[in-house]
């Protein structure tokens, strides 16, 4: 009799039918009076997570205490804390569990919320429970012992990105956990700032996040991140497509992910960084996925990331950009190449033209496109060098027209490439900083040979028998070009004319694009050679290492042609000394005439200059090398003459690194005088432009001009009759190249 009383009594607490709870709900009670004990319901198969919080939201000295019971009558799990409680478990038998929800003394009172999850199953969207949306930022908010349920479909393979930070809640720590559709856990993270998940869907379905306070026993609101690739997304936040070729904006809050894309073909190559631009600790990542939705390239760095791949397959790439550690935030540039697409011409890319130095500038992970077009067997030459930078670095990748990268080069101060081109079509250039982690602005240069080019800079024709003068920047190439005929002789040199570490380097090419001759030197050098082929030859001007600036001046002596004698050339006189000087890698030319049996007496003599060291050359009328001579004061030569005509000297310093004035003197020639003072150095006109060449010449009263257009081996008297030993001018227009001398009256 004394138990009956209080079974009785136990029997009226416990009474009230329990409250069936589903899963994602939320329900508010109280425990009073003391000793009360409220009890739920909900239903549970073998194998199912089950995550169950209670939360404190009245009482002073309220310490919510909670217990399940399994279908079989035995305690599944319990838990009592001062602010909420919590319980996780997996359901080992299939039925109708209960909660019991008291305080853990008896001895308070006091109100609660206490909410449910139950996964795999469907859930209640009421509150902070929804659907997330790929690419979407959203918020929710976790009260004390709170769970928030989340969901969203996959398939299977897709990459899973997933993100959740605190925005307020001075001790609020995210805990986040994801369930696949077999309500299986396959990812948790924590953290005081955000936490993530990076996995790959293991079944098609409907996944689900739950977030809570890590500890249950704190209070703060969140957003939430998803990305999920390659399914499409939401872009009206900091998600888009990419445009080639230029450069767009985004920011990154704590464990957020932005989603971007792009469309590439099979053997495109692509370059995509990821710069910052705002954000104290903020350190870019960035993943790139193929259109199966495959990682196959990621890349973190304190300023910039940036991957470098080769499209394996055609369809949209999936760039993902976040915080390396998910747990800052910041602002951010992203920058794509892909080659050979058409790309943006806004920015800093553009069409490339040949000889002409065009300008750029390089933010962090940034990336420039310049194409131009070739013909097969082109040789390129392309340099780059930067402006301003204190730790820039330069580097260039030149890829071929189906998109393959040729070669690539980088340098502190300059980048440069020469290729011939194995295909026709449009190269393409990529610059960028070799470290994608640091900023400048730069000049590109584009050598194209054979082919036009600009003559708006350091560039343009050379003129037989005259200095011409340009400069190289860093990275920099010039053009210069002239008319040679099979069997000419070709002197060309260069010197240096200013820059304490600048170091000359001349390429001769053929009218081929075969490269015939090189030099280099410190101070000046020069090539000598014969041309084998008709046509247009070009000489490539550059810096030795493409990292130094300077000034230079170049020579041409192109035998057997008139040439300029507005400097230190002329036509000598039998017996009669002439002077002139030689600059670094200079070459001067002299003319004369002798008939058969003449013997020609030539000497060249130093008058000034410590280490000039005379060389005499003697070339005969059809361009061959008859005799030469060098020494460290004077040159000396004597020639048998075999067959009348114009003979050529050409004079320089034995090894063109250095100057001096000399004095040249010639005799024992008897032949006529010829004239090759111009009044324009340009000798072949094209008829259909009427252009008129004016010459000028002072000859002995009684001798008269006479022309040989092609060639030296017809010539024919001039308009204009009999010399009166005046200086004489004369307009004429002929058809080719021609040539003029003056002879003795018959």
């Amino acid at each position: 009799m004394n138990r009956c009383p209080l079974v009785f009594s136990l029997l009226l607490v416990l009474s009230p039918a329990a409250f069936s709870l589903v899963s994602g709900e939320h329900v508010t009670g109280s425990i009073s009076p003391v000793g009360d004990v409220d009890s739920y319901t909900f239903a549970a198969s073998i194998g199912e997570n089950v995550r169950i919080g209670l939360g404190e939201t009245a009482g002073v000295t309220f310490t919510p205490s909670l217990s399940v019971q399994a279908p079989g009558g035995g305690v599944v799990a319990t838990d009592s804390d001062f602010n909420g409680a919590f319980v996780a478990f997996q359901a080992t038998e299939s039925g109708t569990y209960t909660i019991f929800v008291s305080e853990s003394g008896n001895d308070s009172t006091g109100s609660y919320d206490l909410n449910l999850a139950v996964l795999p199953r469907s859930f209640s969207t009421s509150g902070d429970n929804g659907s997330l949306i790929n690419g979407l930022e959203q918020s929710g908010t976790t009260s004390l012992g709170d769970h928030d349920l989340w969901s969203f479909t996959a398939q299977r393979g897709d990459a899973i990105r997933i993100g959740v930070g605190e925005t307020s809640g001075p001790v609020y720590t995210p805990f986040f956990e994801l369930f696949d559709p077999n309500g299986q856990r396959i990812g948790f993270d924590s953290d005081p700032a955000g936490a993530s998940v990076s996995t790959t869907a293991n079944l098609d379905g409907t996944y689900v996040v739950v977030v809570s306070d890590s500890g249950k026993d704190d209070t703060g609101t969140y957003e939430i991140s998803l990305a999920v690739v390659p399914q499409s997304y939401d872009t009206s936040g900091d998600n888009g497509t990419l445009v080639n070729g230029l450069e767009q904006v985004g920011s990154i809050d704590v464990a957020d992910f932005d989603i971007w894309k792009f469309s590439a073909e099979r053997g495109d190559a692509i370059r995509l960084g990821m710069g910052e631009t705002g954000g104290n600790v903020f350190t870019p990542f960035l993943q790139l996925f193929d259109p199966d939705g495959r990682l196959v390239a990621s890349d973190s760095d304190s300023v910039g990331a940036a991957v470098f791949v080769t499209a394996a397959q055609a369809g949209d790439y999936i760039a993902v950009v976040s915080d390396s550690g998910q747990d800052d935030s910041g602002s951010y540039e992203l920058s794509l190449a892909v080659v050979s697409q058409a790309f943006d011409t806004s920015g800093d890319n553009g069409t490339l033209t040949n000889g002409l130095e065009q300008t750029g500038s390089i933010d962090l992970a940034d990336f420039d496109l310049w194409n131009f077009e070739v013909e097969q067997g082109d040789l390129i030459h392309l340099g780059v060098g930067e402006l301003t930078g204190s730790v820039f670095t330069p580097r260039i990748e030149l890829f071929d027209p189906s998109g393959r990268l040729v070669t690539t080069d980088s340098d502190s101060d300059s980048a440069f490439v020469t290729v011939t081109a194995a295909a026709a079509g449009e190269y393409t250039a990529v610059i960028m900083d070799s470290g994608s982690d640091d900023t400048g602005t730069y000049e590109i240069s584009l050598a194209v040979v054979p082919a036009t080019f600009n003559v708006s800079n350091d560039n343009g024709i050379l003129v037989n028998g005259l200095e011409q003068t340009g400069s190289i920047d860093l990275g920099d190439f010039d053009l210069w070009t002239f008319e040679a005929e099979r069997g000419d002789a070709i002197r060309l040199g260069i010197g240096e004319v200013s820059g304490s570490v600048f170091t000359p380097f001349l390429k001769l090419v053929d009218p081929n694009g075969a490269t015939i001759a090189t030099a280099s030197s410190s101070s000046g050098t020069g090539v000598s050679v014969r041309a084998a082929v008709d046509g247009t030859y070009t000489a490539v001007v550059s810096d030795s290492g493409k990292d130094d600036t300077g000034t230079y001046t170049l020579s041409l002596a192109l035998l057997p042609y008139a040439f300029d004698t507005s400097g230190d050339n002329g036509i000598l006189t039998n017996g009669v000394t002439a002077n002139g000087s030689i600059d670094l890698g200079d070459y001067d030319i002299w003319v004369l005439s002798a008939n058969v049996g003449d013997t020609l007496n030539l000497t060249f003599d130093e008058v000034t200059g410590s280490t000039f060291s005379p060389f005499l050359e003697l070339v005969s009328p059809d361009g061959s090398l008859l005799a030469s001579d060098g020494d460290s004061s004077s040159a000396s030569i004597s020639y048998y003459v075999p067959v009348s005509g114009v003979y050529y000297l050409v004079v320089s310093d034995s090894g063109r690194d250095d100057t001096g004035t000399y004095d040249l003197t010639a005799s024992g020639f008897t032949g006529v005088k010829p004239v090759f003072s111009v009044a324009t150095p340009e000798l072949e006109l094209n008829p259909a432009e009427n252009g008129e060449l004016e010459l000028v010449w002072q000859a002995v009263s009684g001798w008269t001009l006479e022309t040989s257009e092609g060639d030296l081996s017809s010539w024919q008297p001039l308009e204009g009759g009999v010399i009166d030993g005046t200086q004489r001018k004369l307009g004429i227009q002929p058809s080719g190249k021609a040539f003029f001398r003056l002879n003795d009256a018959p």
